[in-house]
């Protein structure tokens, strides 16, 4: 399989930031076609098994299998957030945050597996396997400073923008 929409991406975590990104361009339900967003996916698929994690201090690693969180979920979970109105969602590491008018969108977030987080004041999503073991809570701008984020601010059911935060080491 030749590599044609995420030729740059070096780790799991640009993976992502770049999947989220053609998602918004290319889904059926943002104005893109079946046949895009199929190619999209299988490389995804593809990709998401073979490059390596980074962590939060730059370092790459590559992870074993039953580290590894399943591309079909992170897919479902970016999809759920695409046409919610008032919402911001990010990418930071490999969770997702949503933030901003959310409580219309509870119920749909709850569907697709977000948790809210009351001190964050934020809904979240994460695969099992990126549970965080250190016992510091940290701020949600605190997460956007060691990982990075890529923000997508969704207005009036169309996503529009993205900003990209840096990785800090």
């Amino acid at each position: 399989m030749t590599i044609k929409y995420f030729t740059n991406c070096k780790t799991l975590d640009q993976l992502k930031q770049e999947y989220k990104r053609l998602a918004k361009i290319h889904h059926p339900d943002c104005g893109g076609d079946d046949a895009t967003m199929a190619a999209i996916n299988a490389e995804f698929d593809m990709l998401s098994k073979k490059l390596p994690k980074e962590t939060a201090t730059g370092e790459t690693y590559q992870p074993r299998d039953e580290e590894r969180e399943a591309p079909e979920k992170f897919r479902e979970a970016v999809a759920a957030t695409l046409n919610m109105d008032g919402v911001t969602v990010e990418l930071c590491g490999s969770w997702l945050w949503v933030t901003g008018n959310t409580y219309p969108n509870r119920e749909r977030l709850k569907e697709a597996g977000y948790r809210f987080s009351k001190n964050k004041v934020a809904w979240y999503w994460h695969d099992e396997s990126s549970i965080s073991h250190s016992k510091k809570r940290y701020s949600l701008d605190e997460i956007r400073l060691m990982h990075g984020s890529e923000t997508i601010k969704n207005q009036g059911g169309k996503l529009a923008g993205a900003q990209v935060g840096i990785t800090l080491a």
